[in-house]
């Protein structure tokens, strides 16, 4: 009897095994890219065109810009924190870059394009650090200080570009946009760039480490000796750079600074980052997911112009893919703590 039991026991723990390890964590880690990958094979099957190499580089380029704005929100998010000012931050870095090209700004010369883009990269950098400095000096939610942020900068690109568009830009820096490396367009090649960098910062460097180690358990890290502020400052800094070169790249694609430009970034960025497998709770997910997080919502974005599907339905899209990012953050924790 006693045997039987140890038997049927023996036989129920191997179910568990492949029900609740082996499958759930093959679902954890592959789930998303399963996604695309049905996604892709689906949408070709039904649409020859779709599945054309010219599109494909199309989706690339679409998710280049929105791809390097969630590398940054990705670090954030490990981290325990948020950024809601990197959409707004995309447009005032890049009415700046183009700016300083067309007019300069007070006593500055209208800048070589090369300086003019550096400005823009200092000014994101700087946003990000003044972020990072808000939350670490006075203890207030990431949260609260990014949207406040979110509109001051947008102000901010308002005022400096009087709500014009900057257009006529010069010709040297359009390589950003429209050089090709193999084909593959040259935004699409920096997004991977900065994505191995991201990676190779979260994987192999003492900061990247201390920011898992925040997101898991604030007050535990600061126990164990971690710098926590100079950490979230660093990384918000960070987050403030990418979204600044996402604002060049995208001045060079428009050939034009708009102070619209980069506008609900900061949803596609943080949705890219949870169905990428990020949780938003900190501590968990990898940069990686969020690379396959961006190219589903740039997939689903393409299918819907392929389609046809008017304009307004899109944010009703993306809304959508936003509920069900959070619900299945919620069910992934659940499942970790199951």
């Amino acid at each position: 009897m006693i045997e039987h039991k140890i038997s049927a026991g023996g036989k129920q723990t191997g179910a568990n095994f492949w029900r609740h390890y082996l499958l759930k964590d093959l679902l954890d880690k592959f789930g998303p890219i399963l996604i695309l990958l049905l996604m892709l094979i689906t949408l070709s099957t039904f649409n020859p065109f779709f599945g054309q190499f010219n599109n494909f580089m199309l989706i690339t380029l679409e998710a280049a810009t929105i791809g390097i704005v969630a590398a940054g929100q990705t670090l954030v998010i490990l981290s325990g924190g948020i950024d809601l000012s990197v959409g707004s931050l995309v447009g005032l870095t890049g009415v700046i870059a183009a700016g300083m090209m067309k007019w300069g700004v007070g006593p500055i010369p209208p800048l070589n394009s090369y300086l003019a883009l550096l400005m823009g990269l200092l000014m994101g950098t700087l946003a990000g650090l003044l972020n990072g400095l808000l939350i670490t000096r006075f203890k207030i939610s990431p949260f609260i200080i990014t949207l406040a942020t979110l509109s001051a900068f947008k102000g901010l690109a308002l005022v400096y570009s009087n709500a014009s568009p900057i257009h006529l830009l010069p010709d040297n820096f359009k390589w950003l946009s429209d050089a090709h490396l193999w084909r593959i367009p040259m935004p699409a090649v920096l997004m991977v760039v900065v994505y191995f960098f991201c990676w190779c910062f979260l994987s192999y460097t003492t900061l990247g480490r201390h920011s898992y180690a925040i997101g898991g358990n604030e007050l535990t890290a600061r126990l164990t000796g971690v710098d926590v502020n100079k950490c979230k400052l660093y990384i918000y800094g960070i987050s403030g750079f990418l979204s600044a070169l996402a604002g060049v790249i995208l001045i060079s694609r428009l050939d034009g600074g708009i102070y619209t430009n980069g506008e609900g970034y900061e949803l596609h960025a943080i949705a890219a980052v949870v169905i990428g497998g990020a949780s938003l709770m900190g501590g968990h997910g990898g940069i990686w997911g969020t690379l396959v997080g961006v190219l589903i919502i740039t997939t689903i974005n393409n299918a819907l112009v392929m389609y046809s599907v008017p304009a307004e339905w899109k944010s009703v899209m993306i809304g959508t893919i936003i509920i069900l990012a959070v619900l299945i953050d919620v069910l992934r924790k659940q499942s970790r703590q199951a």
